[in-house]
This record gives structure tokens, sequence and C-alpha cells, in this order.
């Protein structure tokens, strides 16, 4: 699998979303994105030129950045048969696609037949998720649109986003605050399938939201 592409192909969703977006918010988005993205791939292709890596002190490794890595997720679903909210975090949300996920023809991803059965389950169900806010549609000075991530872009550790490690979310009832510097909890009902807008791809997973706890 091209390790640069897919780190290229993880900015070009990320952007896909964003589309038809207030423009400051994609301006935002891209600088942060394609600044993380150039270098990463200098980084890769330093190490294929036999260059040695920069040693990184383990004082400097942020907990949120090991979300990054392919998570193993259990064979059966773990849902509770009572209806009640289930709990979740973006590492039962992660998978390793076994093959590559981009179309050759219309260079956009489709991970629908490669879904866990594990987190097919997740599918419509009212789920309970703790991360970041990101907001994409303002209502004054609250958000009606959002992503939830499990860190912060503009952080010093931040990296580009995985298809999987990011909630496009619908506030459902009124709009929530707009709280960006520190862990929120949300609940809603999450979608689980992939969502094309305009030909793109966009997400994974979609929530419409009824609470955000801080």
């Amino acid at each position: 699998m091209n390790i640069p592409r897919l780190r290229l192909a993880g900015f070009f969703r990320l952007a896909g979303f964003l589309f038809n977006r207030p423009p400051i918010v994609f301006v935002a988005v891209a600088v942060v994105l394609l600044s993380t993205t150039l270098v990463l791939n200098s980084q890769t292709t330093g190490l294929m030129k036999g260059e040695p890596a920069s040693p990184v002190p383990a004082a400097a490794v942020s907990p949120s950045a090991s979300l990054a890595a392919p998570v193993v997720l259990p064979a059966a679903p773990v849902v509770p048969a009572d209806g009640k909210t289930l709990s979740l975090d973006f590492f039962k949300l992660g998978f390793e696609p076994v093959k590559d996920p981009v179309d050759a023809k219309t260079g956009q991803p489709h991970y629908n037949d490669q879904i866990p059965a594990a987190i097919k389950a997740y599918d419509g169900r009212k789920v309970r998720i703790r991360g970041y806010m990101m907001p994409i549609k303002m209502e004054g000075n609250e958000v009606r649109e959002f992503l939830v991530m499990p860190n912060q872009m503009s952080c010093c550790y931040g990296s580009p986003p995985r298809f999987w490690e990011f909630i496009a979310v619908r506030m459902k009832t009124a709009a929530a605050p707009n709280v960006m510097d520190q862990t929120l909890t949300f609940e809603g009902t999450l979608r689980v399938g992939d969502v094309y807008e305009n030909g793109y791809w966009t997400q994974l997973y979609t929530m419409e939201c009824t609470a955000v706890i801080e």
C-alpha cells in the first residue's frame, strides 16, 4: 500500500467534507493538514533513502498520537441488548482495510465492504463518545454542524485524521456551545457507512447529536 498516497488521500477526503463550507474554515483546515502532510512525506522520503529517523524523546509523545495505529477489534459485536446508550471510543471505531480502498477509476475510497461486523453493529445505535469539537457550521456563537475527533489537529502533535478518526455531526436539537479547547461527551444516533457529496467521499461515521456534555 502506498503510504504517501494514503496520507495525501486523507487530506483530500477531509477537504471534500468541507466542500461548499465557509471559505475561512476550509482554508484554516487545509493549511494545517497540508503542512503536516508535507512534513510526514519528507520524513518518509528520508527513510526510503536510508537516512536515519530523528529520535523522538519519550516525553514528547502524545497519548492521543497512538490512535493512528491499526486497531485489532473483537470478531463479535459488543452492543447492549437492552437498547441503552452504548459507550464508544475511537479505538473501537478504528480498523485497517485489508485491501486498498481507493477506486482506481474515481479516485474515491470505498470502505463499506471492509467494515468489520463489530463496527457495522453500531449502525443506528444510540451512542456516547468523547472527543474534541471542530466547528463546521455556526449559528451565531453556537455550532450546528461539526466534526468530533480524538485529538486537536492544531496542537503540537496534531496529524491528519484517518478515515475512522472523525465523526461528522449535526445537532438534532438546539445548537451546541462552541467549545474547542477541551474534550466533550457527545450523545446521539451513530450511522456507519460511506457518505458521498457531489461524487466525493466525505465520511464513514455520521451522528445525529442530541446532547453535548462538558
